[in-house]
């Protein structure tokens, strides 16, 4: 009996040291939206905490920084054709928090994450958007986590106190030392001359001039990438594979999701128009020209597929990387590397167009003629020749889009 008198007074006193512990803790209440581009979502991983904007905290000269608010049950939604996880926190600040100034985000997922916006709501039920549109990278790669400010822009001299701090650390980072190969996840925005747009490793014939840098003309500048100097001249800089999407851009500038969805497809679709035909040309003795009408069809869309395989997949293997060399063998198998199929040997647009420029009245009359059908039958079908009769020779003439010239008639 004693010993539970014990354990009860214990568990009773730690109770109450607990409630002591912040008597009157305040709440602000927000939204997360994050866009989702197929990887799991942060979940559990991420955490957010509130800076003060206008409450100092001596201890560290920033402003009073809230507790920690885990992402949890996101609710997912589709709109516009983007994919958002809109998630509800809670945020524990002191009584005399003052108004949030700074959002600090902590990604401890394996995965990177598009972070779209963040809402707080203060217990004037005032709104302060954080318009974020950056991707927040794992922090073992980051070592800190990712600092947002409020949408409420400030002169350096009108700057609150509680931000002064954090303003200059931000710019600290941003402009960087200068020294070492941007990765992926830096967000370092320091500048180089354009000494990357030759090859000289490559020969004498793949040399070109440095473009800026220099006291006279110091300009252009690009991103400095840090990529390693070039093996014949130290000045230069070594040039990136042949096809790279994934060159160096700070997260802040990165593309959004759905954007880069687009942006690799259409990429994809070009890579393909172009590489497949000249790797297949590689491997004739002779490729100068088309040796036949079938071979210049061929180019574009039919029933026959042509998948990549044999030396051409060795030919793609040495100009693209590994990850785009699977993306384009898989849309060579969906026969979408060949080009659409010309209007004028499609027949059926040319056909479409004309019938939308006929009336209703007239429509219902013509309809009715045998004659009709079978017209509207014939230019539907196909005509791979179309092109070369003297009818198609003389609109084009007129329309001005034929590469032969009458000089006769100018």
């Amino acid at each position: 009996l004693g010993c539970v008198r014990t354990v009860q007074s214990k568990i009773t006193a730690h109770s109450s040291i607990g409630r002591g512990k912040n008597p009157a803790m305040h709440i602000i209440k927000g939204t997360v939206v994050i866009q989702n581009y197929g990887e799991s979502g942060p979940g559990k991983s991420a955490a957010l905490q509130v800076y003060s904007g206008t409450v100092v905290d001596p201890s560290t000269g920033k402003g009073k920084l809230s507790q920690e608010a885990y992402l949890k049950h996101g609710k997912s939604e589709k709109k516009d054709g983007r994919k958002t996880i809109t998630y509800k926190i809670k945020l524990r600040v002191e009584p005399q928090f003052g108004v949030p100034g700074a959002v600090l985000v902590i990604n401890q997922h394996r995965n990177k994450f598009f972070l779209e916006s963040v809402n707080l709501a203060t217990q004037d039920n005032h709104i302060i958007h954080f318009d974020c549109r950056s991707w927040i990278y794992p922090i073992k790669y980051t070592a800190s986590g990712r600092l947002f400010f409020s949408n409420t822009s400030y002169l350096p001299n009108q700057t609150p106190s509680a931000l002064v701090v954090l303003r200059k650390s931000e710019l600290r980072s941003l402009r960087g030392d200068g020294t070492g190969e941007r990765k992926e996840w830096d967000r370092i925005y320091d500048y180089d001359c354009y000494n990357d747009l030759g090859d000289p490793d490559k020969g004498r014939e793949y040399i070109r001039p440095v473009l800026g840098g220099s006291a006279l003309h110091p300009y252009p500048r690009r991103i400095r990438t840090g990529r390693p100097r070039s093996n014949t001249d130290p000045s230069r800089e070594s040039r990136p594979q042949m096809i790279n999407l994934d060159a160096f851009v700070p997260p802040d500038e990165r593309c959004s999701p759905k954007r880069l969805s687009e942006i690799i497809a259409n990429s994809i679709q070009a890579s393909v128009h172009f590489l497949i035909p000249e790797a297949r040309s590689l491997l004739k003795p002779d490729s100068s020209g088309f040796e036949s009408f079938n071979e210049m069809r061929g180019m574009f869309s039919g029933k026959r597929s042509q998948m990549v395989g044999g030396k051409v997949k060795e030919e793609l293997k040495k100009v693209v990387p590994d990850e785009l060399f699977k993306e384009i063998t898989q849309a060579s198998k969906k026969d979408c590397f060949k080009f659409p199929l010309p209007q004028i040997i499609n027949g059926a647009a040319p056909c479409f167009l004309l019938l939308r420029s006929i009336e209703p009245r007239v429509w219902n009359s013509m309809y009715l003629s045998n004659s009709f059908c079978i017209a509207l039958s014939f230019f539907h079908a196909e005509d791979e020749l179309a092109w070369r009769s003297d009818e198609e020779f003389g609109r084009q003439m007129l329309a001005g889009i034929n590469p032969a010239r009458i000089k006769c008639l100018q």
